[in-house]
């Protein structure tokens, strides 16, 4: 049961992976030429991403701690937070920040 429960957790993970790439390929196409409206769009997508996966660690932890139970559940949940941040941080250290390159050009 837990594997069965792994495997879709997973395959929703990966879907949501898939868009944080393209958040982050879009934002490098548009970096030079960033307007409000992308902004917005590019924050709402970040923002919507971020909460299905706290919605989908939610679930899992649900589901998880009736085959594995509630330590063990929160173990995987914990670990998944760790994993995450981690992509999070690996991303954020290789992208300028909004309006960074501008400053780089006018030095």
């Amino acid at each position: 049961m837990f594997w069965k429960d792994y495997d879709a957790y997973e395959a929703t993970r990966l879907e949501l992976g898939k868009r944080r790439i393209r958040l982050v390929e879009n934002y490098a196409n548009s970096i030079m030429s960033l307007s409000a409206d992308k902004a917005t769009e590019m924050v709402n997508e970040e923002t919507a991403i971020t909460m299905e996966f706290k919605k989908l660690q939610k679930t899992y932890y649900k589901r998880m701690t009736k085959t594995l139970g509630e330590v063990k559940a929160a173990q995987f949940y914990q670990f998944e937070n760790y994993l995450n941040n981690i992509i999070n941080l690996g991303i954020q250290e290789n992208i300028p920040f909004v309006g960074e390159i501008d400053l780089m050009f006018k030095k």
